[in-house]
Protein backbone atom coordinates (compact mmCIF):
# COMPACT_ATOMS: atom_id res chain seq x y z
CA UNK A 1 0.00 0.00 0.00
CA UNK A 2 2.73 2.64 1.13
CA UNK A 3 4.51 1.95 -2.49
CA UNK A 4 0.86 2.24 -4.33
CA UNK A 5 0.62 5.84 -2.61
CA UNK A 6 3.78 6.88 -3.98
CA UNK A 7 3.71 5.61 -7.64
CA UNK A 8 0.29 7.68 -7.26
CA UNK A 9 2.06 10.66 -5.84
CA UNK A 10 4.50 10.77 -8.69
CA UNK A 11 1.39 10.24 -11.26
CA UNK A 12 -0.24 13.35 -10.05
CA UNK A 13 3.14 15.17 -10.06
CA UNK A 14 3.78 14.98 -13.33
CA UNK A 15 0.20 15.36 -14.35
CA UNK A 16 0.37 18.74 -12.59
CA UNK A 17 3.69 19.79 -14.25
CA UNK A 18 2.30 18.71 -17.68
CA UNK A 19 -0.63 21.12 -17.14
CA UNK A 20 0.81 24.25 -15.60
CA UNK A 21 2.97 27.27 -17.55
CA UNK A 22 5.30 27.86 -14.59
CA UNK A 23 9.02 29.03 -14.66
CA UNK A 24 10.38 25.77 -13.40
CA UNK A 25 9.06 22.67 -12.50
CA UNK A 26 10.52 19.28 -11.48
CA UNK A 27 8.09 15.87 -10.48
CA UNK A 28 9.99 13.10 -10.08
CA UNK A 29 10.41 9.38 -9.11
CA UNK A 30 13.40 7.97 -7.09
CA UNK A 31 14.19 4.41 -6.94
CA UNK A 32 17.07 3.07 -5.12
CA UNK A 33 18.88 2.04 -1.53
CA UNK A 34 19.91 2.99 1.84
CA UNK A 35 22.16 1.92 4.71
CA UNK A 36 21.11 4.14 7.93
CA UNK A 37 19.26 3.41 11.32
CA UNK A 38 16.29 5.35 12.19
CA UNK A 39 14.79 5.73 15.69
CA UNK A 40 16.74 3.20 17.44
CA UNK A 41 14.06 0.81 15.47
CA UNK A 42 15.26 -0.07 12.51
CA UNK A 43 18.73 -0.06 10.79
CA UNK A 44 20.64 -2.20 8.21
CA UNK A 45 20.40 -1.66 4.23
CA UNK A 46 16.93 -0.78 2.51
CA UNK A 47 14.97 -0.50 -0.55
CA UNK A 48 13.78 3.03 -1.02
CA UNK A 49 10.74 4.88 -3.00
CA UNK A 50 10.46 8.70 -3.53
CA UNK A 51 8.71 11.30 -4.99
CA UNK A 52 9.32 15.02 -5.66
CA UNK A 53 7.75 17.92 -6.97
CA UNK A 54 9.13 21.91 -6.87
CA UNK A 55 7.82 24.66 -7.99
CA UNK A 56 9.66 27.70 -8.93
CA UNK A 57 8.21 30.86 -10.14
CA UNK A 58 10.23 34.45 -9.76
CA UNK A 59 10.57 35.39 -5.81
CA UNK A 60 9.12 32.31 -5.05
CA UNK A 61 10.43 28.23 -4.24
CA UNK A 62 8.64 25.12 -3.13
CA UNK A 63 9.39 21.64 -2.84
CA UNK A 64 8.13 18.33 -1.20
CA UNK A 65 9.81 15.64 -0.74
CA UNK A 66 8.30 11.73 0.29
CA UNK A 67 9.79 8.42 1.09
CA UNK A 68 9.09 5.11 1.69
CA UNK A 69 11.55 2.40 2.39
CA UNK A 70 11.65 -1.30 2.98
CA UNK A 71 14.42 -2.86 5.28
CA UNK A 72 16.09 -5.89 4.30
CA UNK A 73 15.73 -6.70 8.31
CA UNK A 74 11.60 -6.22 8.11
CA UNK A 75 9.63 -3.19 9.08
CA UNK A 76 8.65 0.57 7.05
CA UNK A 77 9.61 3.86 7.56
CA UNK A 78 8.11 6.43 6.07
CA UNK A 79 9.05 10.01 5.48
CA UNK A 80 7.72 13.78 3.96
CA UNK A 81 9.48 17.16 4.10
CA UNK A 82 8.78 20.58 2.96
CA UNK A 83 9.82 23.51 2.05
CA UNK A 84 8.93 26.96 0.10
CA UNK A 85 10.37 30.43 0.04
CA UNK A 86 9.14 33.64 -1.24
CA UNK A 87 10.71 37.19 -1.66
CA UNK A 88 10.55 40.57 -2.82
CA UNK A 89 13.17 43.01 -3.75
CA UNK A 90 13.81 46.09 -1.88
CA UNK A 91 16.42 47.19 -3.76
CA UNK A 92 18.96 45.78 -7.04
CA UNK A 93 20.55 44.40 -4.07
CA UNK A 94 18.35 43.54 -0.99
CA UNK A 95 15.54 41.35 -0.90
CA UNK A 96 12.79 40.55 2.12
CA UNK A 97 10.49 37.65 2.28
CA UNK A 98 9.36 34.13 3.96
CA UNK A 99 11.13 30.86 4.57
CA UNK A 100 9.59 27.89 6.18
CA UNK A 101 10.73 24.35 6.30
CA UNK A 102 9.26 20.65 7.39
CA UNK A 103 9.18 17.17 8.20
CA UNK A 104 7.51 14.47 9.44
CA UNK A 105 8.94 10.70 10.04
CA UNK A 106 7.31 7.98 11.03
CA UNK A 107 7.86 3.66 12.12
CA UNK A 108 5.71 1.22 10.69
CA UNK A 109 3.92 0.41 14.31
CA UNK A 110 6.40 2.19 15.87
CA UNK A 111 7.43 5.84 17.11
CA UNK A 112 6.71 9.02 14.62
CA UNK A 113 8.50 12.32 15.00
CA UNK A 114 7.72 16.17 13.04
CA UNK A 115 9.43 19.36 13.35
CA UNK A 116 8.64 22.70 11.70
CA UNK A 117 9.52 26.22 11.69
CA UNK A 118 8.66 29.37 9.58
CA UNK A 119 9.74 33.17 9.59
CA UNK A 120 11.21 36.24 8.27
CA UNK A 121 14.41 36.06 5.76
CA UNK A 122 16.56 39.07 4.41
CA UNK A 123 19.07 38.34 1.53
CA UNK A 124 21.38 40.66 0.47
CA UNK A 125 23.90 40.13 -2.71
CA UNK A 126 26.67 42.19 -4.00
CA UNK A 127 29.95 41.51 -5.72
CA UNK A 128 29.63 37.28 -6.04
CA UNK A 129 28.56 37.30 -1.90
CA UNK A 130 25.41 36.93 -0.76
CA UNK A 131 24.01 37.32 2.33
CA UNK A 132 20.86 35.79 4.47
CA UNK A 133 19.47 35.83 7.91
CA UNK A 134 16.54 34.84 9.27
CA UNK A 135 14.43 33.62 12.48
CA UNK A 136 11.62 30.87 12.28
CA UNK A 137 9.74 30.12 15.08
CA UNK A 138 7.33 26.75 15.00
CA UNK A 139 7.36 23.09 17.06
CA UNK A 140 8.92 19.62 17.58
CA UNK A 141 7.56 16.55 18.72
CA UNK A 142 10.15 13.75 19.22
CA UNK A 143 10.15 9.70 18.95
CA UNK A 144 9.61 9.82 23.27
CA UNK A 145 6.13 11.98 22.06
CA UNK A 146 7.38 14.56 23.86
CA UNK A 147 6.33 18.13 22.23
CA UNK A 148 7.92 21.48 22.79
CA UNK A 149 8.04 24.84 20.80
CA UNK A 150 11.08 25.87 18.28
CA UNK A 151 12.99 28.71 17.73
CA UNK A 152 16.24 29.23 15.45
CA UNK A 153 18.00 32.27 13.92
CA UNK A 154 20.21 31.74 11.14
CA UNK A 155 23.18 33.87 9.49
CA UNK A 156 24.47 32.43 6.49
CA UNK A 157 27.11 33.91 3.62
CA UNK A 158 28.11 32.28 0.63
CA UNK A 159 30.09 33.21 -2.53
CA UNK A 160 29.33 32.46 -5.99
CA UNK A 161 32.23 31.83 -8.02
CA UNK A 162 31.37 30.46 -11.60
CA UNK A 163 30.94 26.58 -11.40
CA UNK A 164 31.73 27.16 -7.71
CA UNK A 165 29.98 28.30 -4.31
CA UNK A 166 31.33 28.05 -0.82
CA UNK A 167 28.90 28.11 1.94
CA UNK A 168 29.01 29.53 5.46
CA UNK A 169 26.10 29.16 7.83
CA UNK A 170 25.71 29.64 11.80
CA UNK A 171 22.48 28.89 13.65
CA UNK A 172 21.04 28.65 17.30
CA UNK A 173 17.98 26.62 18.34
CA UNK A 174 15.78 26.16 21.42
CA UNK A 175 13.37 23.45 21.69
CA UNK A 176 12.09 23.93 25.53
CA UNK A 177 15.13 22.45 28.64
CA UNK A 178 17.55 22.23 24.53
CA UNK A 179 19.30 24.13 23.33
CA UNK A 180 22.13 23.84 20.58
CA UNK A 181 24.04 25.72 18.23
CA UNK A 182 25.49 24.70 14.52
CA UNK A 183 28.17 25.82 12.30
CA UNK A 184 28.62 24.73 8.76
CA UNK A 185 31.13 25.19 5.98
CA UNK A 186 30.09 23.28 2.33
CA UNK A 187 31.54 23.83 -1.42
CA UNK A 188 30.01 22.58 -4.25
CA UNK A 189 30.32 22.16 -8.00
CA UNK A 190 28.10 22.90 -10.54
CA UNK A 191 27.96 22.20 -15.03
CA UNK A 192 25.52 21.10 -17.31
CA UNK A 193 25.60 17.40 -16.36
CA UNK A 194 27.27 17.09 -12.69
CA UNK A 195 26.53 18.46 -9.11
CA UNK A 196 28.95 17.29 -6.53
CA UNK A 197 29.09 18.91 -2.85
CA UNK A 198 30.49 18.76 0.22
CA UNK A 199 29.67 19.52 3.73
CA UNK A 200 30.49 19.41 6.92
CA UNK A 201 30.30 20.81 10.90
CA UNK A 202 29.71 20.67 14.38
CA UNK A 203 26.81 20.89 16.65
CA UNK A 204 27.17 21.84 20.03
CA UNK A 205 25.13 22.06 23.32
CA UNK A 206 22.94 19.67 24.84
CA UNK A 207 22.57 16.94 21.88
CA UNK A 208 26.71 17.25 21.97
CA UNK A 209 29.92 18.11 20.36
CA UNK A 210 30.14 15.60 17.34
CA UNK A 211 31.58 16.61 13.84
CA UNK A 212 29.28 15.72 11.08
CA UNK A 213 29.96 15.69 7.38
CA UNK A 214 28.40 14.68 3.86
CA UNK A 215 29.23 14.08 0.44
CA UNK A 216 26.26 14.18 -2.26
CA UNK A 217 26.80 13.69 -6.23
CA UNK A 218 24.05 13.98 -9.19
CA UNK A 219 24.97 12.75 -12.23
CA UNK A 220 22.15 13.97 -15.27
CA UNK A 221 22.59 11.44 -17.56
CA UNK A 222 19.60 12.59 -19.56
CA UNK A 223 17.33 15.21 -19.56
CA UNK A 224 14.96 12.89 -17.62
CA UNK A 225 17.31 10.68 -15.84
CA UNK A 226 19.74 11.25 -13.21
CA UNK A 227 21.87 9.27 -10.91
CA UNK A 228 22.21 10.78 -7.38
CA UNK A 229 24.84 8.77 -4.50
CA UNK A 230 24.99 10.27 -0.39
CA UNK A 231 27.30 9.40 2.05
CA UNK A 232 27.89 10.53 5.21
CA UNK A 233 26.95 10.95 8.68
CA UNK A 234 23.92 12.82 10.40
CA UNK A 235 24.31 15.51 12.40
CA UNK A 236 22.82 14.72 16.10
CA UNK A 237 18.69 15.04 15.83
CA UNK A 238 16.91 16.77 18.29
CA UNK A 239 13.87 14.30 17.08
CA UNK A 240 15.74 11.48 17.85
CA UNK A 241 14.65 9.78 14.18
CA UNK A 242 17.88 10.06 12.07
CA UNK A 243 21.28 9.11 13.85
CA UNK A 244 24.82 7.67 12.91
CA UNK A 245 26.20 7.08 9.42
CA UNK A 246 24.76 6.70 6.05
CA UNK A 247 25.31 5.65 2.14
CA UNK A 248 22.36 6.35 -0.80
CA UNK A 249 22.25 5.61 -3.99
CA UNK A 250 19.28 6.20 -6.41
CA UNK A 251 18.09 6.48 -10.00
CA UNK A 252 15.85 9.77 -10.39
CA UNK A 253 13.33 9.52 -13.19
CA UNK A 254 11.30 12.52 -13.74
CA UNK A 255 9.72 15.73 -15.85
CA UNK A 256 11.49 18.88 -15.64
CA UNK A 257 9.95 22.11 -17.27
CA UNK A 258 11.29 25.43 -18.07
CA UNK A 259 8.92 27.84 -19.61
CA UNK A 260 10.64 31.18 -19.79
CA UNK A 261 9.09 34.00 -21.45
CA UNK A 262 10.29 35.10 -23.73
CA UNK A 263 12.95 32.17 -24.88
CA UNK A 264 16.38 33.67 -25.62
CA UNK A 265 19.37 32.67 -27.45
CA UNK A 266 22.83 33.72 -26.63
CA UNK A 267 26.43 34.35 -28.64
CA UNK A 268 29.83 35.36 -27.36
CA UNK A 269 32.49 36.94 -28.67
CA UNK A 270 35.54 37.98 -26.77
CA UNK A 271 37.03 41.42 -27.80
CA UNK A 272 40.52 40.61 -26.26
CA UNK A 273 42.11 41.39 -22.60
CA UNK A 274 38.48 41.98 -20.70
CA UNK A 275 36.61 42.51 -22.52
CA UNK A 276 33.55 39.84 -24.04
CA UNK A 277 30.43 41.27 -26.80
CA UNK A 278 27.40 39.08 -25.50
CA UNK A 279 24.13 38.95 -27.94
CA UNK A 280 20.99 37.95 -26.99
CA UNK A 281 17.78 37.01 -28.92
CA UNK A 282 15.04 38.09 -26.86
CA UNK A 283 11.62 38.66 -28.57
CA UNK A 284 8.42 40.74 -27.64
CA UNK A 285 10.44 42.72 -24.89
CA UNK A 286 10.81 46.05 -24.74
CA UNK A 287 13.74 46.47 -22.24
CA UNK A 288 16.32 43.74 -21.73
CA UNK A 289 18.93 44.27 -19.24
CA UNK A 290 22.23 41.71 -17.55
CA UNK A 291 22.69 41.10 -13.99
CA UNK A 292 25.50 38.91 -12.87
CA UNK A 293 28.49 38.49 -10.01
CA UNK A 294 30.84 41.15 -11.98
CA UNK A 295 28.38 43.80 -11.36
CA UNK A 296 27.10 42.81 -7.80
CA UNK A 297 23.56 42.02 -9.63
CA UNK A 298 22.76 45.47 -10.49
CA UNK A 299 20.56 45.21 -14.14
CA UNK A 300 22.71 46.43 -16.70
CA UNK A 301 20.77 47.34 -19.59
CA UNK A 302 21.22 45.92 -23.26
CA UNK A 303 21.14 48.03 -26.52
CA UNK A 304 18.36 47.02 -29.07
CA UNK A 305 20.66 46.29 -32.48
CA UNK A 306 17.44 45.41 -34.61
CA UNK A 307 14.10 44.07 -33.41
CA UNK A 308 14.86 40.39 -30.86
CA UNK A 309 18.52 41.10 -31.18
CA UNK A 310 20.13 42.49 -27.84
CA UNK A 311 23.96 43.33 -27.46
CA UNK A 312 26.57 44.32 -24.81
CA UNK A 313 30.12 44.68 -24.12
CA UNK A 314 31.12 43.31 -20.84
CA UNK A 315 33.98 43.64 -18.58
CA UNK A 316 34.80 39.89 -18.37
CA UNK A 317 37.77 37.30 -19.55
CA UNK A 318 37.70 33.75 -20.32
CA UNK A 319 35.70 31.77 -17.54
CA UNK A 320 32.34 30.89 -16.42
CA UNK A 321 30.46 33.89 -14.48
CA UNK A 322 26.76 33.47 -12.96
CA UNK A 323 23.93 36.06 -14.59
CA UNK A 324 20.39 35.82 -15.77
CA UNK A 325 18.37 38.10 -17.53
CA UNK A 326 15.90 41.36 -16.53
CA UNK A 327 13.03 41.25 -19.38
CA UNK A 328 10.84 44.49 -18.65
CA UNK A 329 12.09 45.68 -15.95
CA UNK A 330 10.73 42.52 -13.06
CA UNK A 331 10.97 39.24 -15.12
CA UNK A 332 14.42 37.50 -14.22
CA UNK A 333 15.02 35.08 -16.64
CA UNK A 334 17.39 31.97 -17.13
CA UNK A 335 18.03 32.08 -20.72
CA UNK A 336 17.87 28.97 -23.15
CA UNK A 337 21.13 27.92 -24.65
CA UNK A 338 23.21 28.20 -21.39
CA UNK A 339 23.64 26.33 -18.03
CA UNK A 340 21.11 26.56 -15.39
CA UNK A 341 22.50 25.93 -11.67
CA UNK A 342 21.23 26.55 -8.44
CA UNK A 343 21.33 29.75 -6.81
CA UNK A 344 21.61 28.37 -2.93
CA UNK A 345 18.41 30.23 -2.36
CA UNK A 346 15.63 28.57 -4.15
CA UNK A 347 16.24 30.04 -7.88
CA UNK A 348 18.91 29.28 -10.58
CA UNK A 349 20.87 31.09 -12.43
CA UNK A 350 22.54 30.90 -15.81
CA UNK A 351 26.70 30.28 -16.58
CA UNK A 352 27.73 32.60 -19.19
CA UNK A 353 31.27 30.86 -20.83
CA UNK A 354 33.36 32.89 -21.97
CA UNK A 355 35.77 31.42 -24.82
CA UNK A 356 39.42 32.19 -25.09
CA UNK A 357 39.42 32.70 -28.21
CA UNK A 358 39.54 36.23 -29.48
CA UNK A 359 37.35 37.54 -32.82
Amino acid sequence: MIIRGVLFGAAVTTSVVAAAPLLGQEASLLLGGIHTAYADSLSGSAGTVGVRLKVQTPGFWTQVDGFATRFTTGGWATQGSGGLMGLVGLSPHVALGIRADGSVNAIQDGPWSAIGSGGPYLVAATDGWIAAGGVTAGGVRTIDSITSPLVTGVVRMSRLAGRWTVDLRASGSWADTIRFFDGLAGLMYTDRHVTVSAHGGIRTGDLGDEPWAQGQLEWRIMPYLALETAVGNYPADVTGFTEGFFVSAGLRIGTRRRDLPPEPNVRTERLGGQQAQVTFTVRDAEDVAIAGEWNAWTPTPLARIDGSHWRITLPLGPGAYRFALVIDGDRWVVPKGVPAMPDDFGGEVGLLLIGGEVR
